[in-house]
């Protein structure tokens, strides 16, 4: 697979203009910038997809975010949390905050504000 570029933030075009292959592209680069520890730029990412229709985005964009969800960087979940506000998937956040409470007590009330504000919207 082609990676992308990890000087520069190419993700808003390429998010935008964004195909199965692209989709693929895209996971893969999330991956690679874990692994480089490069976790400002794998939040960007995130931020870039959560931008994003939700209908435009399924279903890599929801495996991207559940992966963010996943890390043990902040920014990256946070990022993460924000996409999953932005698209009102309240009962994502509720399944994830049951089975993988949050550790970081700031990012930990802002999920319960929001599973919150998902119930009052049910």
């Amino acid at each position: 697979l082609p990676t992308l570029s990890l000087k520069i933030n190419p993700f808003e075009d390429i998010v935008r203009n964004q195909s199965i292959e692209n989709s693929q592209v895209i996971l893969y680069t999330f991956l690679r910038l874990l692994a480089e520890n490069e976790s400002n730029i794998a939040a960007d990412l995130i931020r870039c997809v959560g931008r994003l229709d939700k209908k435009l985005i399924l279903p890599w964009g929801l495996r991207l975010v559940m992966m963010g969800l996943k890390t043990t960087y902040v920014d990256v979940r946070e990022s993460s949390v924000r996409a999953l506000e932005h698209w009102q998937s309240y009962d994502l956040l509720m399944w994830w905050e049951a089975g993988h409470p949050e550790g970081v007590p700031w990012l930990k009330s802002y999920i319960h504000q929001l599973i919150e504000e998902g119930k009052n919207k049910l």
